[in-house]
C-alpha cells in the first residue's frame, strides 16, 4: 500500500491528476489457494488478508484526495466484482437495464458489448454443478503448471473442454468470460463518474 500512494504521488507531482486504483480481489479463492481443499471452497484467512489490505488501500486514498489538490482517485472494486460474479448474485439483464453500456460510451468513450448471458454463462456451473468454481480450467499435471511442457514438448497440463464455463483459466487467472462478468460488475460502479 506504501507503495502504491509512493507511485501515486510520484505521478501526481509528473502532473497526472486522475487515477483508478484496483484493489485486491478475493485472493482466498484462487485455485492456487483452494488446491489445498480439492477446489472446494474459498480460504477464509487469505480473503481477510485481501480485505486487510483493501482497507488500508482505501485509508491511503482518502489521504491523498484530502492532500493533493484537484485530484481524482476512484477505486476498483475488484474485491466486490470477483464475490458477485463467482456468487451468482447478479444477472446480466439487471446490469443492461441499468442502461450502463450507453453511459459508459458516453463517459468513458470505449465500446462495450457484453455477450448473452454472460453471467449465467460464466457461472453457470455453480448451479449445474458440471465444474467446480474455484478449480481451474488448464491444471497441471502432478506438480507442473499449465503451459509447463516436459522435454520433448509433451504438455504436462490438461485443458477442460469448455474454458468459457470456467471462472478460472489456471491458478490465478479468469477466463476471458470470467473477466468479462467482472468489468460489467465493476463499471457498474462507475456509472456516477
Amino acid at each position: 500500500v506504501q507503495q502504491i500512494t509512493a507511485d501515486i504521488e510520484f505521478l501526481f507531482n509528473l502532473g497526472f491528476k486522475s487515477f483508478a486504483v484496483s484493489n485486491l480481489g478475493p485472493i482466498g479463492c484462487l485455485p492456487a489457494i483452494t488446491k489445498q481443499n480439492n477446489y472446494s471452497s474459498c480460504d477464509t484467512i487469505s480473503n481477510l488478508l485481501a480485505l486487510y489490505h483493501n482497507f488500508l488501500l482505501g485509508s491511503s486514498i482518502a489521504t491523498l484526495q484530502n492532500t493533493l489538490p484537484n485530484v481524482e482517485l476512484i477505486t476498483l472494486d475488484f474485491n466486490y466484482a470477483f464475490n458477485v460474479v463467482l456468487q451468482g448474485i447478479v444477472h446480466l439483464h439487471l446490469i443492461l437495464s441499468l442502461n450502463l453500456r450507453s453511459r459508459l460510451v458516453n463517459i468513458l468513450n470505449v465500446k462495450i458489448v457484453p455477450k448473452p448471458n454472460i453471467f449465467e454463462t460464466s457461472i453457470g456451473y455453480l448451479s449445474n454443478g458440471t465444474q467446480q468454481p474455484y478449480s481451474p480450467c488448464c491444471r497441471g499435471i502432478d506438480d507442473a503448471t499449465c503451459g509447463e511442457v516436459d522435454g520433448q514438448g509433451a504438455p504436462l497440463y490438461i485443458v477442460c473442454s469448455s474454458p468459457s464455463e470456467s471462472f478460472y483459466w489456471d491458478n490465478a487467472h479468469p477466463t476471458d468470460t470470467s473477466w468479462q462478468a467482472i468489468s460489467n460488475v465493476v463499471f457498474l460502479g462507475l456509472e456516477d463518474i
